[in-house]
């Protein structure tokens, strides 16, 4: 009976720290991810863009943006530290970074 107890709170251990590797990069994007969208649309509003909708993915931000009538979008990483923005794929014309 002691091994039974013994498997069933390895389990439940077990079970609960999956759970928790799973919730963690839930966690740790609510963090890291509030200033990157901030930095972003800030850059996306002070080269004259409008209607600025960022989205957060697993390898970059997506960002739907108005420029001059058109509906647009590009892909970009924000280097906070640097204060520059990275381009995944292709820059947009108007992009000074």
């Amino acid at each position: 009976m002691e091994i039974v107890k013994g498997l069933i709170a390895g389990f439940i251990v077990f079970v609960g720290i999956m759970l928790f590797l799973g919730y963690l990069p839930k966690l740790i994007s609510k963090i890291y991810d509030p200033p990157n969208m901030k930095f972003i649309k800030r850059y996306f509003e002070e080269s004259g863009c409008i209607d600025v909708e960022i989205t957060p993915h697993s390898a970059h931000y997506g960002v739907r943006y108005t420029k001059n009538g058109n509906r647009l979008y590009a892909k970009c990483l924000a280097k906070i530290k640097e204060e520059k923005i990275e381009w995944v794929g292709k820059k947009p014309e108007w992009a000074n970074t």
